[in-house]
């Protein structure tokens, strides 16, 4: 292991017994992420910098973005500390910054409207003009689901466990040893469309038409 490597660096500090057995779905993941960090903050950390490898890997999120930030790296972060952002995206075409809340929560875990009251002030300033939060549960009460609604000018996504196992990333490539290397699926290959070749028809050989035979004139006496 290259010690040199912040990915690696990350490896040991976190998850000492790094060792697993290959994910089959991110679900997985989150299961290998569970059971090998030792804290709560060494799972938020690491859950961090998986979302910012799905949005640079993606191939929807690399779509619609150009650059993605840790909240840590972000250039205009200045002397601000953690204000509830964890992460910071691009859109692409002038599209804007969009702030980015991540979350590692136990499956059963339910998000509540106050998990989401010190996100929504810090994305609300005039610097960002769009949020996500991620969670890893699908469970949200009524009250937080509905402080996202009615929020065209500046809308607010969820990105729920779904968007990530439907997505286009290999989960079965996962390795703690490298948790910001992600790869994409490979493309399905087209089917190969056999053409049925031509029948070839007998050749007809037209005849001549035959010329009609001369009228013999009528000699007139």
């Amino acid at each position: 292991m290259n010690l040199n490597d912040p990915q690696e660096r990350m490896t040991t500090d976190f998850f000492p017994g790094y060792e697993h057995e290959p994910p089959s779905s991110f679900h997985d993941v989150l299961d290998v992420l569970a059971s090998k960090a030792r804290t709560s903050m060494d799972k938020g950390r690491v859950f961090e910098a998986l979302v910012k490898a799905f949005i640079e890997v993606d191939a929807e999120q690399s779509r619609r973005f150009d650059q993605v930030w840790l909240w840590s790296e972000y250039p205009k972060r200045g002397n601000r500390r953690d204000t509830g952002i964890d992460l910071v995206a691009r859109e692409r075409d002038g599209g804007g910054l969009v702030a980015i809340q991540a979350k590692f929560y136990a499956p059963d875990a339910t998000i509540s409207l106050e998990q989401l009251n010190k996100f929504l002030a810090a994305y609300s300033t005039d610097e960002f003009d769009a949020g996500v939060f991620v969670s890893t549960t699908a469970k949200w009460t009524e009250n937080a689901k509905n402080a996202l609604l009615n929020r065209e000018s500046k809308p607010v996504e969820r990105w729920l466990p779904d968007a990530f196992e439907n997505s286009s990333i290999a989960w079965e490539d996962f390795s703690l040893a490298r948790p910001r290397s992600l790869t994409r699926k490979p493309r399905p290959k087209m089917p190969t469309v056999r053409r049925t070749p031509r029948l070839k028809l007998p050749t007809v050989k037209r005849q001549a038409p035959t010329a009609p035979a001369a009228r013999q004139s009528k000699l007139v006496r």
